[in-house]
């Protein structure tokens, strides 16, 4: 007895502790290839922050129109992050992170609530498998690109309007702390317009209450909605740049595979047609077992409405996405950015069928072969779903890789956009000369990649002095090929150029200690003040300095890489080992390389410890196969 109180303790408490390791893991995702800089429409947030900082700010500007969304909460949410951390855009990516462990924990009482009949011991693994849909990485691109919070707060306020509902039920403060909830949705995203639709509906099905009450109540809620929703489209523009809205009319069978594969994309993406075979399977399947509760069992309809609701708003959220994106063909409802709302679908579906199973067993409720063929066909989904999920986690882990290395390249094309070639800054905005811009608006406000650097410092503020011991040396340089691929629009491209790698020692030859710098210079241009580690391990071959770069950076007229020691009152010491540059064959920007891609292509490591001399810096080959 003792030895099976301790497994069913064990079984309770383990799924628990699994919960934490899918938000971990999105965390360490986003320490490691997280942009630092912004990319694509979060530029629209710069004029923001430049009216933050000069103190013009006003309603207006957070109430204009992005998109098809007013992202109030999310403008004031990211101004905040930018005031205290100068605009550094990881924190935003983590904020992400906290407004969905705050949903998974609004949901985990709630699943509470709803297994309580069943005696609980099926909520620790419905709390697992909300964890493993909330913090899956399927969501990279809303997990590692800024200007996300406005989907990660609409999800919040969608849990929280039907934790309210479930909590207080149709009463004067249920209905109002509800529509509360609904309208910081609508102030987030345009799907929380669906919420105003929500939250009469729940207060109309909630049987806690005679039928005049809850009549009474969706009206009032439905009038408020309406009011708030009119105020919301009032001058809003639909985007030039969207297709026709009305095509789902013309195209109904379309429209419905749209809405399946968005429904889908958590467990099927990138591949269209098994999304679609997902979406219509999660739908049938919530809808069978749903109907199953609310029409056998009459007492859980409580419990089970707010799932029903919140799988209601998913696919109203699928079905504005729908209308507006159609136009786009089927493969856009499988944007990585759209299942931060679709995996909610599926949790619902992981309850509602949770529940359904341990009814069915628990009660008896149906011939002793139906229930195993349940059974069954319940263990049969939950394996194809895990296979599933795993399979799109090792895909979206790919896509990872690639925009850790993008990331790292464009954060250096920002960094020094004067000298940054056009096939460089494309991967932060299609428009380049609207990133070009935007980066020397960064630069003058020092936000972003710019909040923590210094000027770069020109050779003639150095006075150059001859030491008696030598100051150091460029030990190795070597030089590697950048092949990296995205998709511009929906076109893959690749961008390639050269990067170069330089290692060596240094040491300040008047106090033997390390210097505070040493200065990279190329044609007489410094390119950077690299910081000397000499706390090295005893024993680790790894030298005091490295620097690498994007050859794009090298002045046209430049013949020698050389790199100088600073020492105390503004003089510099040469170090030896200055390397030749043959300019014929080096990319500038591998404009003429951008080409077609696969999306498995890596960057190929180049043979280290090669020198920078004559035909070192080579043109990559093309990754095209």
């Amino acid at each position: 007895m003792v030895f099976e109180g301790r497994s069913r303790t064990l079984l309770r408490i383990l799924p628990l502790v699994v919960a934490v390791v899918p938000p971990a893991l999105i965390v360490l995702a986003i320490r490691r290839a997280g942009a630092e800089i912004p990319i694509e429409s979060h530029w629209d947030m710069l004029p923001l922050v430049e009216r933050f900082v000069a103190g013009t700010l006003g309603f207006g500007d957070l109430w204009a129109q992005q998109n098809e969304h007013r992202c109030v909460l999310p403008w004031l949410a990211m101004l905040g992050l930018a005031h205290f951390t100068g605009w550094d855009m990881r924190a935003e990516l983590y904020l992400n992170v906290v407004f969905s462990a705050a949903a998974v924990g609004v949901l985990a009482a709630l699943i509470h609530r709803t297994t309580r009949p069943a005696g609980g011991a099926l909520a620790p693994w419905l709390v697992l498998a909300t964890s493993l849909l909330t913090f899956s990485l399927v969501k990279w691109e809303n997990w590692l690109w800024g200007l996300s919070q406005a989907a990660f707060l609409v999800t919040v306020a969608a849990c929280l309007t039907v934790a309210v509902l479930a909590w207080r039920g149709p009463t004067p403060s249920g209905a109002a702390l509800a529509l509360l909830a609904a309208a910081s949705g609508v102030l987030s995203f345009a799907s929380g317009l669906v919420l105003l639709g929500i939250v009469p509906l729940g207060l109309l099905l909630d049987p806690r209450a005679p039928l005049r009450t809850r009549v009474r109540l969706a009206a009032a809620t439905l009038v408020g909605g309406a009011a708030l929703a009119i105020v919301y489209v009032v001058g809003l523009r639909y985007p030039a740049k969207h297709p026709n809205p009305w095509l789902f009319l013309e195209r109904p069978v379309a429209f419905v595979g749209y809405v399946l594969a968005y429904l889908g994309a958590p467990l099927g993406w990138p591949d269209l047609s098994r999304s679609i075979v997902w979406g219509a399977v999660g739908v049938t399947v919530l809808a069978g077992a749903a109907t199953w509760l609310w029409v056998r069992v009459r007492e859980a309809r409580a419990d089970v409405l707010p799932w029903i609701l919140l799988s209601a708003w998913v696919l109203g959220s699928a079905a504005i996405v729908g209308v507006g994106r159609l136009g786009f063909g089927l493969g856009q409802a499988l944007s990585s950015r759209y299942t931060t709302i679709s995996s909610f679908f599926w949790v619902s579906v992981a309850v509602v069928v949770g529940v359904f199973i341990a009814t069915l067993v628990e009660r008896r409720a149906a011939a002793a072969r139906t229930t195993l063929a349940v059974v069954v066909g319940a263990v049969v989904l939950v394996i194809a779903a895990a296979a599933s999920y795993t399979s799109v986690w090792l895909r979206s882990e790919h896509w990872v890789d690639s925009l850790e290395r993008a990331h790292r390249w464009t954060l250096e094309c920002v960094r020094f956009h004067r000298e940054a070639p056009d096939a460089c800054l494309v991967i932060a905005h299609p428009d380049v000369k609207l990133a070009r811009r935007g980066a020397a608006r960064l630069e003058a406000l020092g936000v972003g990649p710019f909040r923590h650097r210094e000027p770069r410092p020109t050779l003639a503020s150095y006075t150059v002095v001859e030491t008696r011991d030598p100051a150091g040396a460029i030990a190795s340089a070597w030089t590697a090929p950048i092949v990296i691929p995205f998709v511009l629009g929906t076109e893959p491209r690749t961008y390639e150029s050269v990067e170069i790698v330089l290692a060596g020692w240094a040491r300040n030859p008047e106090t033997q200690q390390a210097p505070a710098a040493v200065l990279v210079v190329a044609g007489g241009t410094v390119l950077d003040r690299v910081v000397v580690d000499d706390a090295r391990r005893q024993g680790e071959e790894r030298p005091p300095w490295t620097y690498r770069f994007n050859a794009f950076r090298l002045p046209k007229d430049a013949t020698v890489i050389e790199a100088f020691a600073v020492l105390d009152g503004g003089r510099i010491a040469r170090l030896a080992g200055a390397r030749p540059i043959e300019r014929v064959g080096v990319p500038l920007g591998g404009g003429p390389e951008m080409a077609p891609t696969p999306p498995d292509a890596r960057t190929r490591p180049g043979a280290a410890g090669a020198g920078l001399d004559r035909g070192d810096l080579h043109r990559p080959q093309s990754s095209r196969r």
